[in-house]
């Protein structure tokens, strides 16, 4: 079973889609927290979002930590932090 392509398939239906009105986003799976942590920095992101309060603890402390949780995930939350950053 390819879990990153299952949350890709999950990522693409519930979130970046046309009803929530966010296109396609880039997203990058890694097979270890430290690459994961490598990545976020590598890509000087501005937002992460992630199921692990592992990870979002260890993210940087200039970018937005999101931290997913399944039975409380507001996705109009979500974009509309990132929309009201993105804006001023």
């Amino acid at each position: 079973m390819d879990l990153h392509k299952i949350s890709k398939n999950w990522l693409d239906k519930n979130i970046f889609n046309k009803k929530n009105k966010l296109g396609k986003c880039k997203c990058y799976f890694e097979t270890s927290i430290k690459k994961k942590i490598e990545r976020i920095k590598k890509l000087k992101i501005t937002h992460f979002v992630d199921d692990l309060k592992e990870i979002i603890d260890q993210a940087p402390n200039n970018i937005t930590k999101i931290l997913y949780k399944n039975k409380n995930f507001k996705v109009q939350v979500v974009k509309n932090l990132i929309v009201k950053d993105l804006t001023g």
